[in-house]
């Protein structure tokens, strides 16, 4: 029995009309930049440097939904509203810890299914 999937390729596919290696590479893109994004963002919180981290939510906002993470896509709109609103800003932590947390589920399952041997 497999695991239930965290992404939907379907608007990935349409983009790369089903070229298998085109997508492969797509896949392996989002991991390698989710990490640097996720990394990013946290060091701009860690320097409460909320514009950065607004820009860098909005930034990483279309390969979410381009990858169609649905839980992920809930927490990326609420740190970007509040970074850039600087509301609430005490709960960005934990909204990006959980972010974190689902992009490296995504990526493992990224890494299984298409074997892209990235760490």
């Amino acid at each position: 029995m497999s695991e239930q999937k965290l992404y939907d390729l379907t608007l990935v596919n349409q983009v790369a009309k089903g070229n298998a290696v085109f997508i492969k590479k797509l896949c392996a893109a989002f991991v390698t930049g989710s990490r640097e994004a996720m990394d990013e963002m946290s060091h701009a919180i860690a320097a409460a440097n909320w514009p950065e981290v607004g820009r860098l939510a909005h930034k990483v906002k279309s390969t979410i939904d381009t990858m169609n993470i649905v839980e992920a896509k809930v927490l990326i709109r609420e740190i970007e509203a509040l970074a850039i609103q600087q509301q609430s800003l005490e709960q960005v932590p934990a909204l990006l810890s959980r972010l974190q947390e689902m992009i490296n589920a995504v990526s493992a399952q990224l890494n299984a299914d298409f074997d892209l041997k990235l760490h």
